[in-house]
C-alpha cells in the first residue's frame, strides 16, 4: 500500500515543481489535482463506514493499526430548533436586521460617507470584507 502513496506523492510533487518552474500550465495542474481530490474523496466516502466498523472492533478510542495511529470519535450532536415558533420568529427577525445592515453598508459605500438621520444619529452599517479569489473547475 505504501508504494501507491509514495508514487502519488512523487507524481503530485513533480507536477507542482513543473508548475513552479514554468514547465507546466498552472491551470492544467489545478484541474488534474482537483479531479484527483474529487476522486479520492469519493473513494473515501465509499469505504468510510466499513473503516469505522473495522475501527470499532479495536474497542478503544485510540489505537494503532498497520503502523498508523487512529482515533475513533463519536458523531457530534446536531441541534434543530425549527420546531420552536419563538426561534423561527427570532431567526427571521435577525435576517431582516442583517438585510437592513447590508443595505446600509452598500449605500454608505456608494455615497462614500456615513448615513446620518435628520436628528444627527449615525446609522449602523454592516462591515464587510472580501475573501481571497477562488478558482472553480467546471465539468
Amino acid at each position: 500500500m505504501n508504494h501507491v502513496q509514495d508514487y502519488l506523492q512523487r507524481h503530485f510533487a513533480t507536477l507542482v515543481d513543473d508548475v513552479e518552474n514554468g514547465n507546466e500550465s498552472a491551470l492544467k495542474a489545478f484541474a488534474v489535482l482537483k479531479q484527483a481530490d474529487n476522486f479520492i474523496n469519493e473513494c473515501i466516502d465509499q469505504i468510510k463506514l466499513i473503516a469505522v466498523n473495522e475501527a470499532e472492533k479495536f474497542g478503544a478510542k485510540s489505537f494503532d493499526s498497520n503502523g498508523l495511529k487512529f482515533e475513533l470519535r463519536e458523531g457530534s450532536r446536531v441541534w434543530d430548533f425549527s420546531n420552536s415558533d419563538t426561534w423561527v420568529a427570532k431567526k427571521n427577525e435577525l435576517k431582516e436586521i442583517e438585510q437592513q445592515l447590508k443595505l446600509m453598508a452598500e449605500t454608505k459605500a456608494n455615497i462614500g460617507q456615513d448615513l446620518i438621520t435628520e436628528d444627527g444619529e449615525v446609522l449602523e452599517a454592516a462591515k464587510f470584507s472580501f475573501r481571497s479569489p477562488s478558482l472553480i473547475l467546471k465539468g
